[in-house]
């Protein structure tokens, strides 16, 4: 069997699970961090700088840490991605093979990334560096669940995501706000930015609040309260 037949064999099981649980995923945008809803969106729809807000359907090749407080659709998010990237595998020998691991459950005892990496998916991570050039797209759940075993494990994430080089098309990572230092970036790669997942916008309300009467009625009760403004930025989640 071939790189490329065994990968995707393999990428079917993985996706067969993800769809399952993206089941009632809504759409979401991410915030990148130190940006607020108002400037992001005044930018975007003026074409000055569209990085700043991110559509989850927009994040092919992106590297990026998504950050949240729990609860606020990190994880689905990054399901979605892993997703997006899988479905191109399957059908383009020159997309990059997509990876996903659980960092608070599926990291080896001695917290080493590529040996989880082949543990969780059939040796393929290493096969993929000689047999498939276009390289891989590498999807981290749960950061902190490592980070929490061992502070220093950002150093060897770091290290790790150095060691791949142009062969890692696509990175992203997500990580409990609660448990993420904003000094880390520094130890991390250039080009890797951070972004929120704490953040709701009239789209995503449009898919939570189906009827349009509620919706409507949602909005005009946020305005009765005067919090309008701070309905598209989510203390909990979703």
């Amino acid at each position: 069997m071939t790189f490329i037949e065994e990968a995707r064999s393999h990428i079917e099981s993985v996706l067969a699970d993800v769809q399952n649980r993206l089941r009632d995923y809504v759409h979401r945008s991410i915030l990148r961090e130190g940006s607020t809803p108002l400037e992001a969106e005044m930018k975007k729809a003026f074409e000055t700088d569209d990085s700043l807000l991110l559509a989850d359907r927009d994040l092919i090749g992106r590297q990026l840490v998504l950050i949240g407080n729990s609860g606020s659709g990190k994880t689905l998010i990054l399901l979605f991605a892993y997703q997006q990237a899988a479905l191109r595998f399957l059908t383009d020998d020159a997309a990059p093979f997509p990876l996903l691991l659980d960092l608070s459950k599926e990291l080896s005892t001695g917290q080493n990334i590529e040996d989880s990496l082949n543990n969780w998916n059939r040796g393929l991570f290493n096969r993929s560096k000689e047999a498939h050039p276009p390289g891989c797209a590498i999807f981290f759940d749960e950061l902190d669940g490592a980070l929490r075993k061992s502070g220093d494990f950002i150093n060897n994430f770091a290290f790790f995501i150095r060691r791949q080089g142009a062969d890692l098309k696509q990175l992203i990572a997500c990580c409990q706000r609660s448990a993420w230092d904003a000094a880390w970036l520094n130890k991390l790669t250039d080009g890797l930015a951070i972004y929120n997942s704490d953040y709701l916008n009239d789209e995503s309300y449009e898919e939570i609040i189906i009827d349009r009467r509620s919706l409507r009625q949602f909005r005009e009760q946020c305005q009765s309260l005067g919090i309008s403004g701070s309905v598209s930025v989510s203390i909990r989640g979703v």
